[in-house]
């Protein structure tokens, strides 16, 4: 009997050290899991400093038969655009984009395409600043991109000297909702605005993201879109403010350039896509309006002020699109028609393009494309053949 006491005692004593021990390893394990937990929560807040390139590259060519590039027949844009993306958190991340080409002669031209901070308000809404496409329509700002847009060129009117506006330096505000069921997307903003100069024979309103505010006064502006069905969504865009007249004053020979009058600038859009399958039919149309008002300047000849008058400032474009993917395969055939009226005198023109994509992979693709432009000033008449190859990465 004693030796069992024994025996039990030194038992009990054992089991009590293992508890303990075990009570001991535990609390260590908690006290390392909530450590691991507290670090992802600090990563989670303060952020992993994530870095990623993406971006495209072009190569275009052209064959024109008439109209100002008559002749040409050459490999005409070799074109890098690299963007970079930077994540500092979950909330706060930054783009930016280049665009780096070959010029007609050789030189190498750098242009910044945009660069914006992105701060995410809510789940739904995102302040974005710096310079960014100004949300009017849907070309500029979402298809523009080679290996995005269906064809090789962009439509008339949707570029430099258009009746798309292009680029702003300012704030924004994006996001999405639900109206009801139906869902909606929304984009609004304010920057510094525009100028308007003379040039190539009439007026032209530049849209540039400038950072000097001309005429101090901001433009408005934004686009709301609407699905009303899966699949089909429209969108209504408008943009409002002044745009700075520029002219040129020469005073002993030297040219300097300065504001003028402040010109009211009203922009309105309308867009809409439909997919259904391999098929995207897609439209755009966009108006641009400027007051009327007149320049007075002196004639070299005769000393005498003379006054120029400017009424109907209208820029005016619009385009339908179809492209149409043959039962997944890795062909795709592409129509789009389209007008673009200009305050420019003769320079109204109508086009047409027939063309057919090849995907290598999704984002590696060769168009060729047979595009026609009509123009009133019929020495602008040309027909055209350009081919691409693109890459998105």
């Amino acid at each position: 009997m004693k030796i069992l006491r024994v025996t039990m005692l030194s038992a009990a004593v054992c089991l009590a050290m293992s508890s303990s021990a075990m009570a001991n390893d535990d609390t260590k394990f908690l006290e390392s899991l909530q450590n691991q937990i507290n670090e992802l929560k600090k990563k989670a807040s303060e952020g992993e400093n994530n870095f990623h390139m993406a971006g495209y590259f072009k190569l275009d060519y052209q064959n024109v038969d008439g109209g100002y590039y008559d002749g040409r027949d050459d490999f005409n844009k070799a074109s890098f655009m690299p963007i970079f993306m930077y994540q500092m958190n979950d909330k706060v991340s930054f783009e930016g984009e280049l665009e780096i080409s070959t010029g007609y002669e050789g030189e190498t031209d750098v242009i910044m395409e945009y660069a914006q901070a992105n701060i995410e308000l809510t789940d739904n809404l995102t302040l974005i600043g710096g310079k960014f496409f100004i949300p009017v329509g849907q070309f500029v700002q979402n298809l523009h991109p080679s290996w995005i847009n269906k064809a090789v060129s962009a439509p008339l009117g949707f570029g430099h000297g258009g009746a798309a506006p292009t680029s702003d330096v300012g704030l924004q505000l994006r996001g999405g909702s639900y109206f009801g069921k139906m869902p909606i997307n929304y984009a609004i903003y304010v920057g510094n605005g525009s100028t308007t100069s003379e040039g190539h024979g009439g007026l032209e309103v530049e849209n540039e993201g400038m950072t000097n505010d001309w005429d101090s006064t901001k433009n408005f502006g934004g686009r709301i879109g609407i699905l009303p069905m899966p699949n089909f969504e429209v969108g209504l865009s408008l943009m409002t403010g002044k745009s700075a007249l520029m002219q040129e004053i020469e005073d002993h020979g030297e040219v300097t350039t300065v504001m003028g009058q402040k010109l009211d600038l009203d922009v309105f859009g309308a867009d809409f896509v439909y997919r259904n399958g391999g098929l995207v039919l897609r439209g755009e149309y966009v108006n641009q309006e400027l007051s009327d008002f007149s320049i007075t300047a002196e004639d070299h000849d005769t000393g005498l002020d003379v006054v120029t008058p400017y009424f109907d400032n209208k820029w005016t474009s619009w385009y339908t699109q179809a492209a149409y993917r043959f039962n997944q395969s890795n062909w795709e055939a592409v129509v789009r028609v389209g007008d673009f009226k200009s305050q420019i005198p003769g320079r109204d023109t109508s086009h047409w393009l027939v063309g057919m994509n090849y995907y290598f992979t999704p984002s590696v693709i060769a168009k060729i494309n047979f595009e026609s432009q009509d123009a009133e000033d019929n020495t602008r008449d040309s027909d055209m053949i350009l081919a691409q190859l693109t890459y998105g990465f």
